[in-house]
């Protein structure tokens, strides 16, 4: 449990925050950090990224996505950016998958995934 005091001061304000606990503690293995534009599009496009039980994400040059997997199959198209890889579907249906990494493995939101 965290315990938090401020103090004001006249003259100018003065704040002192004391939490217990370390504040500056490195990030734990399993905190995620986000993944840059650049980066993003260097490790998606032109790959097919896999998960361990075996769906496929494939992100192909030319901006059309795949989907395979859970017994299911979208296809679409994608673009990269901002953190994430949006996916448009033939269907319509439109969604951001926040791209991440956790402990050195690359995450599509919760779903750790290699791209080859």
């Amino acid at each position: 449990m965290r315990s938090t005091s401020i103090a004001c001061f006249s003259g100018g304000a003065l704040a002192t925050l004391a939490t217990t606990g370390a504040l500056a503690q490195a990030p734990e293995p399993s905190v995620s950090i986000p993944v840059a534009s650049v980066e993003i599009v260097r490790i998606l496009k032109g790959k097919i990224c896999t998960t361990e039980g075996g769906a496929k994400f494939t992100f192909t040059s030319d901006g059309h996505y795949a989907y395979a997997g859970l017994g299911r199959t979208h296809s679409g198209h994608y673009w990269l950016g901002h953190g994430a890889a949006t996916v448009r579907l033939d269907n319509g249906l439109e969604r951001d998958f926040k791209i991440s990494r956790r402990s050195g493995m690359l995450y599509m939101e919760q779903t750790a995934v290699r791209c080859e």
